[in-house]
């Protein structure tokens, strides 16, 4: 997926692309890589101990720097947890559209949107990663503003594609709204999701199949 960022870097002449880095860069390399360090070790951290309240000084141990590379980087242990949640959130999004972009019918893109939400409760090990910002989840999207928001929409947005294309192609009413029904569908997947996280409850696989067969009959598709 280009952007304007890249393409402006991409144009630049093999001369330029070939010269050292300044002193500058190689600080800022140097910044960028600690500062990835530490979001690592605090998902590790908070998914081994399943912790949603992990300590500044296990994170920096984990991570392998001091307390005052953590502070260069972070005000609080807050902001790294914000940080955490946008990275997830980031890795998720393009997930989501790697896994649906090979399958061509529309409708099963949509089962398949639904499914990626629900296997988050179903494995064990998914569930147990994404506890811990689940629990803190809506404290953290209060402050994070349009940064996190603006993953949650690229997720949606998929949904409302999938849904437009299934209607486009017959397999569901023309009576249906991609961006009302794909909202519905989201908060309806979400939270059944998040209930089971947050609340350490591991779901069969038949109960997350009634939930995917009841956002499909509402949306009326065929052989749903």
């Amino acid at each position: 997926m280009g952007n304007g960022i890249l393409g402006h870097e991409a144009s630049g002449s093999p001369t330029e692309a070939s010269e050292p880095k300044s002193e500058d860069a190689r600080g800022n390399a140097t910044a960028l890589d600690e500062r990835q360090q530490l979001v690592r070790a605090g998902v590790a951290e908070m998914t081994q101990d399943s912790s949603v309240d992990p300590r500044v000084s296990d994170i920096v141990r984990r991570a392998g720097l001091s307390n005052k590379a953590f502070y260069r980087h972070f005000r609080s242990k807050e902001d790294l947890l914000f940080a955490v949640l946008v990275e997830q959130m980031r890795i998720e999004a393009q997930q989501f559209e790697d896994r649906l972009e090979t399958e061509t019918k529309p409708l099963e893109r949509v089962r398949g949107w639904i499914w990626g939400v629900l296997e988050l409760a179903l494995d064990p090990d998914l569930s147990a990663s994404h506890r811990p910002l689940l629990v803190r989840q809506g404290r953290l999207l209060d402050n994070l503003g349009a940064e996190v928001w603006g993953h949650v929409a690229r997720v949606m947005s998929i949904l409302q594609q999938a849904i437009a294309d299934a209607r486009d192609a017959g397999d569901v009413p023309e009576t249906v709204e991609p961006d009302q029904d794909a909202e519905a569908i989201f908060h309806l997947v979400m939270g059944w999701m998040q209930g089971r996280v947050v609340g350490r409850v591991t779901p069969t696989r038949e109960e997350a199949e009634r939930v995917v067969a009841f956002a499909l009959r509402g949306l009326g598709g065929r052989g749903a």
